[in-house]
This record gives C-alpha cells, sequence and structure tokens, in this order.
C-alpha cells in the first residue's frame, strides 16, 4: 500500500526533500538503481496526469535524483514557481514497465 505523505513547501523557495521507496509487500528498500521515478504535482486528487496544468517531475528530467539507489533513498527538488494553495503529489516508481505509487498527500505551498 502507498504511503501518504503531506508536506509543506514554501512559496518562492526551491524545495528538497528527501525520499524512501519501500516495497508493498515486506517494507523493505525498493531498489531503485533500474527505476525511473516520476513526481506529479497536481491541482487536486482526481486531475488527470495529462492534463495541462499537472507538473511532471523525474529521474528522466533531473529533478527526482536517486542517491542511494539500492536502499530506495532519492531526493526530490520541487521548482520555485508553485502557488501559494493546496494540491496533491504523487510519486510512481517504474520498474520493468510496472508502474507502482509510492507515496502520495497533500502539498501545502505557504505564502511567508
Amino acid at each position: 500500500m502507498p504511503l501518504r505523505k503531506n508536506i509543506t513547501l514554501y512559496e518562492g523557495n526551491i524545495e528538497t526533500i528527501a525520499l524512501v521507496v519501500t516495497t508493498e509487500d515486506d517494507g523493505l528498500a525498493q531498489d531503485l538503481t533500474f527505476a525511473t521515478v516520476e513526481v506529479y504535482l497536481k491541482p487536486n486528487k482526481d486531475t488527470d496526469d495529462g492534463d495541462a496544468s499537472v507538473v511532471l517531475l523525474s529521474t528522466e528530467t533531473g529533478e527526482v535524483v536517486k542517491t542511494t539507489p539500492l536502499d530506495g533513498e532519492a531526493t526530490i527538488t520541487f521548482p520555485s514557481d508553485l502557488s501559494a494553495g493546496t494540491l496533491w503529489w504523487r510519486v510512481d516508481v517504474i520498474i520493468n514497465n510496472r508502474r507502482k505509487t509510492a507515496v502520495y498527500g497533500s502539498l501545502y505551498v505557504e505564502n511567508i
């Protein structure tokens, strides 16, 4: 089962968070060596992934970096141009063309 994690970022800041991906069945670290990790930032959970309002961060485009792949560790760098308000975020891990959601939740962008 994916982990629900709500996070708070600050408007205008480039924010980076660390993430540890675990497997569903035993909770051990997921080996990310050959994985693509994608992070979706959406207006709400029901917004289609392909909608123009969705921001996609990925290991393919460099915003997600596998720091210690064997231990399931990665960092996500969020863009500084996110507007204040509540968004929805989701982390998917793709291995052998199989997509699994690892983390999801509310993403609060605060204006400070």
